[in-house]
């Protein structure tokens, strides 16, 4: 017969086991309906200021290897 003592070390070991494995709260919102992110470059744009005719050389020059 096991002593009162190993019984509640088994016990004790076995409530921190279950404690620590029990499942937790998380409060959960309408991610769904949120959007993305709004960050610090929302609504900047980049305009290429080459012309048509500039990108057709650059990508033709970049293409022979200069």
């Amino acid at each position: 017969m096991p002593t009162m003592k190993t019984c509640l070390w088994f016990l004790l070991t076995l409530s921190v086991i279950v404690g620590g494995c029990a499942p937790g709260y998380y409060a959960t919102g309408p991610s769904s309906q949120e959007g993305p992110p709004t960050g610090r470059f929302e609504g900047m744009s980049f305009n290429n200021p080459e012309t048509q005719e500039e990108k057709v050389m650059r990508i033709w020059r970049e293409g022979i290897g200069r």
